[in-house]
């Protein structure tokens, strides 16, 4: 069993495999797990640059989270917010959601999963074959990996580029035209520091009315109990994002720092450091479905499909169930 992707969904796929006794593999393109759950450190402190807290309602999902035992949970973060422009979703924010954050950082939540799995970082699938009896997957450093069963736990686009190129058949065609309909917005982000004694604002996050740029402004370091400095997440607008996608951050960087000051003070514009992420695949903008897809093969092999937009739920709730769902139908057709 091989899995591509060790974002959440498809952690939560090779645990429950795991812990069924399976052996499956993960492979990983970047250099650490989580996908878009990601924490990068500054002089040590912790900055979530993707997924800037967990939100959500179903038990598996708050149960999962709740066996984190190497980080130490914000219960409620954030707890104020201004602003009620896009993403701002108003579930997040209901009474029946659970807000969590980690004070070491978003990431605590994907490394748990990954604990004791065989995760291969830095290990980029170019493109994959059908042959009679398995797959073959080709990595970017000339290594080829057969296997019977594959999971796919990635952006959509990511997907529709490994599976367009193989020979049509009735399996196939159906999971490309599920494919064609999941689309994802990018999300080019700054992260932006500031000294001790800079008169920051006191919510923790804000989510702009009158932007065309920013969509979110997170104050990442009021998750952290010792910080050394203050440490804004700036996120930026699809529209905007496309724009500037293929281009350098010097290019955009200034842009979205004048439009903070706006927003929140003149202070804004003159950070200790900077540093840009470009996020190809930032935010979902399609209709999700109600499960993941496991696509069965004439010559036995098993595809399937997991993450964001395979649960109705969207968010990092729904790549997680996604997966679960998907390792336990993945159990199911073997035990038949």
């Amino acid at each position: 069993m091989v899995i591509v992707g060790a974002g959440c969904a498809g952690l939560a796929c090779a645990r429950v495999l795991f812990e069924a006794g399976e052996q499956p593999v993960v492979l990983e393109k970047s250099r650490g797990v989580g996908g878009r759950a990601a924490t990068r450190r500054v002089d040590g402190q912790p900055i979530d640059h993707g997924v800037i807290f967990y939100h959500g309602s179903h038990p598996d999902f708050l149960e999962a989270l709740a066996g984190v035992d190497a980080a130490t949970r914000l219960d409620g973060w954030p707890a104020t917010w201004v602003g009620e422009g896009k993403p701002c979703l108003p579930r997040a924010f209901s009474p029946l959601e659970q807000r969590i954050a980690f004070t070491q950082g978003i990431t605590a939540f994907p490394k748990f999963l990954a604990r004791g799995l065989d995760v291969r970082l830095r290990t980029h699938v170019r493109s994959l074959v059908v042959r009679e009896h398995d797959f073959e997957l080709h990595i970017h450093d000339g290594e080829t990996i057969a296997t019977d069963a594959l999971v796919l736990a990635l952006p959509a686009a990511q997907m529709r580029s490994l599976i367009e190129p193989l020979p049509a058949s009735r399996a196939l065609d159906s999971a490309r035209a599920v494919l064609q309909t999941l689309t994802t917005d990018p999300c080019l982000t700054l992260i932006a520091t500031y000294p001790p004694k800079t008169p920051v604002p006191d919510w923790d996050v804000m989510y702009p009315d009158d932007s065309d740029i920013l969509i979110l402004a997170s104050h990442d370091s009021r998750k952290r109990p010792e910080k050394k400095f203050h440490a804004f997440v700036l996120q930026c607008s699809a529209r905007f994002s496309r724009l500037h996608l293929e281009d350098e951050p010097s290019s955009w960087v200034e842009t979205v720092l004048n439009e903070t000051g706006r927003l929140v003070g003149a202070w804004a514009q003159r950070p200790l450091l900077t540093h840009a992420h470009r996020w190809r695949f930032g935010r979902a903008n399609a209709f999700p479905l109600s499960s993941p897809m496991l696509v069965g093969f004439a010559g036995g092999q098993t595809l399937g499909l997991a993450g964001e937009l395979f649960n109705p739920a969207l968010g990092v709730e729904a790549a997680y169930l996604s997966g679960k769902a998907l390792a336990h139908r993945i159990l199911s057709s073997r035990e038949n």
